[in-house]
């Protein structure tokens, strides 16, 4: 099989053409989507192998055998057109059967499918999982494989018979020529079975006997394997292992033989705490989260290394080459309206729905400690990544929040950066989390994950992450394989001429009134004086303490209520969304549910608590007076007074134009200009009703008076 799959895959078919006359504008849609994301691969689900059949109607009746045999050919070589120009959907109520139609889901999966990735995904209810499947298994019987069998393992009989009969249903849409079916075959609710290329597709159930579901899986010998409802089907553990081990060598035989291979597992979102829902969360929490850059990998060797280096395997499971691929019904193509309809027409608990609609994994019987309204405006507020990148060269995957374009605006409006970092030992033990926060807005930026065997790469890509972006300072949570990174970021900063304590969250800068003399010795010292930095490097990191601000149960109560109370909108990310929305409440302590992490939740905290409990920021670089100064939530907060019914929304006006003031200030060079602006921003200052600035205007002015003078030297 040849099917296109990478960029350079062109190369080995150099009469292959894009397919642009293709009458599924699904395919012609997705390309344009992925064309925005950035993705440089993104017409590969649009190759035409033989340009001849550009403008034929494989349906048109009375084709020439010659024609007929080069489409027969087109689909044994060419997935992609077998999707496109053939699969035929029935649908209910009508005599006419459906285009395939490709979204981001469905396309991914193939593509990760001929990969032969083990991949997860979490498909909203009646969003096309069964056809899905259904079209796969139809495509590798009838013209994939030779001598196989694909094995379906899915949670009931209702099922198994429902997916059966829709793939009879579809074998009947091909066109004659095309279907390779005889009298002889076997076409039941237990399996097909393609007589001529000795194919079968055979449907499974799991037992509610442990020793039951081993056997099932033990008769998964084949190179295929689809696990549908997989949170739902009974032992689901106790017959993957088996199904796994048993496929081990059919895998091998079919990567020998060139034939398609692989496993995949879909579902809709299930219960963290239900044993059998709780394994497939495992997996799909220790699996690497999917992105669109995944196509521009240059072949199966780089994306595999990719996966694996970027995989979020935790102390509770192995690393491995797996995905887990999760979209909202936005991400799918559908719209607020269909969601309005689907809800409308539905009568189910809430609970179901946030399931079986926004993919919303359900805790059970355990409580979440955080309020639901907050939970809501997280998920509501969950956007897809504004663009990604493979931070070069150590290929880890940052996902930002925000384009490329707003970075640079942010960066020259002065706004700081900070990064917030969980670590680990980096070994397959809990991730070390990348949490990005601007400190103007409060909003998470950028976020990643490492599970990185060497920390002097993980420390070398955030010392060259933060040399990138200038305006960066790290608060690193100073655990497990804390020193070690910090060490190694000392002696990088010292040797690029950069005091590390400025850009490195330290209880000497926080607390320096206690620490007299080691700050004394800190801001003294030049950037080469590194046994000076290394005397004191005990100070730099955030040390969880037994009580008080820096404690645990501190950072897991008010941070966490604070954080979410002024920035639950601006979270953003779908990975971190879905580690807060996942906490639960455990012998009254606040920790993720078995089998989950909560990574991400610690390196969003500590960016945040740097923010409300951070003191003398500016020694960082940061300026203290525009922290959160632009957040609405924030804002309206600070000007409510419901005794005298204040007006919230005047002081926001108020302050929005003394932000605006002061980065006009900042920026004018004419004296007697700056000198105006001065005056207004006094004026406009002794309007703004609020008892929580950090630094008095005077004080603010004379800073950056200061500043733009060490600017013209």
């Amino acid at each position: 099989m040849t099917t296109i799959l990478f960029s350079q895959d062109w190369l080995k078919h150099r009469g292959a053409t894009v397919h642009y006359n293709t009458t599924n504008p699904s395919f012609l849609k997705l390309a344009e989507v992925y064309h925005r994301m950035g993705v440089k691969n993104n017409v590969f689900h649009l190759a035409l192998l033989n340009p001849q059949l550009a403008n034929v109607d494989p349906y048109a009746p009375d084709l020439p055998l010659k024609v007929q045999g080069m489409i027969a050919q087109e689909c044994k070589l060419n997935f992609w057109y077998y999707l496109r120009e053939i699969e035929r959907i029935p649908t209910p109520g009508s005599t006419v059967a459906t285009k395939f139609q490709a979204n981001r889901m469905n396309i991914a999966l193939y593509w990760l499918y001929f990969n032969h990735v083990m991949t997860i995904a979490v498909i909203l209810r009646q969003n096309g999982k069964t056809t899905t499947i259904t079209a796969l298994g139809k495509y590798l019987l009838n013209f994939g494989t030779l001598n196989n069998t694909i094995n379906l393992l899915t949670k009931s009989e209702g099922l198994k018979a429902e997916t059966l009969l829709r793939l009879k249903a579809m074998y009947n849409e091909l066109p004659p020529y095309l279907n390779f079916s005889s009298r002889g075959d076997l076409f039941n609710t237990e399996m097909v079975h393609l007589k001529a290329f000795q194919n079968k597709f055979q449907g499974h159930l799991s037992s509610a006997s442990e020793k039951q579901a081993d056997k099932v899986g033990r008769g998964f010998v084949s190179p295929t394997s689809l696990v549908d409802e997989a949170c739902f089907v009974e032992n689901i553990e106790t017959a993957v292992a088996a199904m796994l081990m048993s496929g081990n060598f059919a895998r091998r035989a079919a990567e020998k033989a060139g034939h398609p291979f692989g496993t995949l597992f879909t579902t809709t979102a299930g219960d963290i705490d239900d044993r059998d829902g709780g394994f497939i969360y495992e997996l799909a929490t220790g699996a690497t989260l999917w992105d669109e850059k995944y196509y521009d990998s240059m072949d199966l060797k780089s994306l595999n290394e990719i996966i694996y280096k970027n995989c979020t395997a935790n102390k509770n499971g192995f690393k491995r080459p797996m995905v887990h691929l999760t979209l909202s019904y936005l991400q799918l193509g559908l719209d607020d309206e269909w969601l309005r309809k689907t809800l409308e027409e539905n009568v189910s608990t809430p609970e179901n729905l946030a399931r079986d609609l926004f993919n919303q994994w359900r805790t059970g019987s355990k409580r979440s400690p955080i309020d639901k309204h907050l939970l809501d405006i997280l998920r509501q507020h969950e956007c897809p990544t504004a663009h990604s990148e493979f931070y070069a060269p150590y290929n880890h995957l940052l996902r930002w929040s925000i384009d490329k374009e707003e970075v640079g605006r942010r960066i020259q409006h002065n706004h700081s950066f900070i990064i917030g970092v969980d670590t680990s030992d980096g070994s397959g033990g809990d991730d070390i989390s990348f949490v990005v926060r601007d400190h103007v807005i409060g909003d998470v930026i950028c976020v990643t994950t490492f599970n990185e065997i060497n920390l002097i790469t993980v420390a070398d890509m955030f010392f060259s992450f933060m040399m990138d972006y200038p305006n960066t300072m790290m608060n690193m949570e100073r655990k497990s394989s804390a020193a070690a990174l910090i060490d190694f970021m000392i002696l990088k900063f010292c040797a690029a001429g950069i005091n590390p304590f400025t850009r490195m969250y330290n209880t000497i800068f926080q607390n320096k009134e206690q620490y007299k003399k080691e700050y004394e010795a800190i801001i003294r010292a030049r950037p080469d004086e590194v046994e000076v930095f290394t005397t004191y490097k005990k100070h730099i990191g955030f040390v969880t303490s037994g009580s008080g601000v820096t404690s645990r149960s501190e950072l897991y109560s008010t941070t966490l209520n604070h954080m979410l109370k002024f920035t639950a909108s601006v979270t953003r990310d779908p990975a971190l969304i879905k580690q807060i929305s996942s906490l639960v409440i455990i012998n009254n302590r606040i920790d993720h549910p078995a089998g989950g992490n909560d990574d991400l939740v610690i390196g969003a905290l500590l960016s945040y608590w740097v923010l409300i409990n951070g003191r003398n920021l500016h020694l960082y670089g940061i300026d203290t007076s525009s922290i959160l100064r632009n957040n609405t939530v924030y804002l309206k907060e600070k000007y409510k007074n419901e005794e005298d019914e204040y007006d919230h929304a005047e002081m926001m006006a108020l302050e929005a134009e003394f932000n605006r003031l002061l980065d006009d200030y900042r920026a004018e060079r004419n004296p007697i200009l700056a000198q105006r602006l001065e005056l207004k921003i006094k004026h406009i200052a002794g309007s703004i009703r609020s008892d929580s600035n950090i630094v008095s205007v005077e004080e603010l002015l004379s800073n950056i008076a200061r500043e733009k003078r060490v600017t013209r030297l």
